[in-house]
């Protein structure tokens, strides 16, 4: 494995805690997704399984720009 750049430990963690997590499947991404779904789902939240609607009206930033132009 490579070097890292630099040393932050909250990355070291959440690495370390994704490759226990890998552990415990067998490192199977399969089963791990699999796990993922049913805690999700057993949590009783909302799950967004598809993206959500893209603003269909201009940025204010884009409009001031618009605004600037056009006078």
């Amino acid at each position: 494995m490579h070097e890292p750049i630099y040393d932050d430990p909250v990355v070291a963690e959440i690495h370390a805690i994704r490759k226990a997590l890998l552990d415990q499947c067998g490192s199977n991404i399969d089963e791990y997704r699999r796990r993922v779904r049913d805690h999700q789902a057993a949590s009783g939240r909302r799950i967004i399984t598809r993206p959500l609607k893209t603003r269909t009206e201009q940025s204010d930033a884009r409009e001031r720009e618009n605004v600037s132009r056009n006078g």
